[in-house]
């Protein structure tokens, strides 16, 4: 799935890749929002992305960015209206 969380001082997009029931050792920062309801990828398609991976000697990160929609990784900015303008006189 496609989430945003805390990275450095900014929020990233990534890829989920698997839940786990026990948090890994050390500080952990909680998942600042869940994009979509549904894992991005089937199994099948993420053992095939990995094999890719490990096959080409690719990043995994790279890989699934690659194979993701563009649509979900793009973020849209906020539209002005046109209050968000300053006449001025000449």
């Amino acid at each position: 799935m496609i989430v945003s969380a805390p990275l450095k001082k900014n929020i990233a997009m990534g890829v989920l890749l698997m839940k786990t029931s026990a948090a890994p050792p050390g500080h952990v920062k909680d998942i600042a929002e869940v994009h979509g309801t549904r894992p991005l990828f089937s199994k099948p398609m993420m053992k095939l992305l990995m094999w890719m991976s490990d096959y080409y000697l690719g990043p995994s990160g790279i890989i699934l960015k690659q194979a993701a929609p563009k649509e979900l990784l793009v973020r849209v900015k906020p539209k002005q209206s046109a209050e968000d303008f300053t006449i001025r006189s000449v």
